[in-house]
């Protein structure tokens, strides 16, 4: 039985999931967060085929793009992720673009044929394979605006556990 089949198991009986919450900390020690940890962002974009508005869609993600470089706070970086490259959007160290080389599939109005899941693995595993610390991983629409000092209240609050 896995893990989340013992905790749906375990759920009715209060005393029991305590003793299961407290062996599996047991087990599952968390590491001492490093010192100097990033933050990560991965944008995963709808393209141009599916976009019904392309220049919004670029408006947008230029806006989310900017709240990004005012943070007070450089230990970020973004991946954007797309079958296009947006133009228009300074591609540097701290914001990359990654291609997503599955060909879009234009809207049908019958079948979504989504690819935001599969952008944000493989942005994902493009952090993973570029980065050997320790950081924070947010997921992010094209139209999100942070904060200016998320970034430098993550890392300033580093507690290990996200």
């Amino acid at each position: 039985m896995g893990i989340l089949q013992d905790m749906a198991a375990l759920r009715r009986d209060r005393k029991n999931l305590r003793a299961f919450a407290r062996e599996w900390h047991a087990r599952n020690t968390l590491a001492t967060p490093s010192d100097e940890p990033s933050v990560f962002f991965v944008i995963p974009l709808i393209s141009r085929a599916r976009a019904a508005d392309w220049d919004q869609v670029i408006n947008n993600l230029a806006d989310t793009v900017g709240s990004l470089r005012a943070q007070t706070s450089p230990a970020w970086q973004a991946l954007i992720c797309c079958q296009d490259r947006p133009e228009g959007i300074t591609f540097d160290d701290q914001v990359r673009f990654v291609e997503f080389t599955t060909p879009a599939k234009p809207r049908d109005g019958k079948k979504l044929n989504l690819d935001k899941a599969p952008k944000k693995d493989l942005a994902t595993q493009r952090i993973a394979e570029s980065y050997d610390g320790d950081g924070y991983l947010f997921m992010l629409d094209a139209d999100d605006i942070l904060h200016p000092e998320l970034v430098e209240h993550v890392v300033t609050d580093n507690n290990g556990t996200g």
